[in-house]
């Protein structure tokens, strides 16, 4: 594993969970907490992009 790698494991990890969340919300037509968690997850991912750890087109 690369530094970097380990240095975001938690990270990824967490975004991971939010996603999980965001579909057990919505299965569970909790869509305002569905919404609320995949928009974690974005945010997460968004810091990664603008510290230029990850690259991303839209």
């Amino acid at each position: 594993m690369t530094d970097n790698n380990v240095r975001y494991r938690d990270l990824f990890k967490n975004i991971e969970a939010y996603i999980e969340d965001s579909e057990r919300f919505r299965d569970e037509e909790r869509f305002e907490l569905a919404i609320l968690s995949i928009g974690y997850a974005e945010g997460l991912i968004d810091a990664l992009i603008f510290l230029g750890e990850v690259e991303h087109e839209w």
